[in-house]
């Protein structure tokens, strides 16, 4: 599990990757709303799914609302591998040729 705050640091962060790898147990979205957290993503049955805390509880997204040119269907393809260095680097690839940014 991860958590990121986009731009300044803050005492709640901006995002949190939620790993699942067993169901049942504490409903995390009931702890992260306690903590006010703005945005959930979890990862779980090789999918992302994503939420956005709104006034009345967190929402389902298809897309974040903080970085809502990420891809996630591309971003899963790197998320099983074992080295993750091998992993940044081949995304980086990927979104470098999407972006025509390839170093020639």
């Amino acid at each position: 599990d991860e958590c990121y705050c986009l731009g300044l640091l803050a005492e709640v962060p901006d995002i949190v990757i939620e790993i699942a790898l067993t169901s049942g147990g504490v409903d995390k979205l009931d702890v992260y709303r306690g903590l006010q957290v703005p945005e959930v993503w979890f990862w779980a049955n090789d999918q992302f799914s994503l939420y956005h805390l709104r006034e009345s509880g967190y929402e389902l997204i298809s897309s974040s609302e903080f970085l809502p040119e990420l891809d996630f269907s591309v971003l899963s393809q790197y998320v099983g591998y074992v080295n993750q260095t091998e992993a940044v680097i081949a995304y980086r690839s990927v979104l470098q040729t999407a972006t025509g940014m390839s170093n020639q």
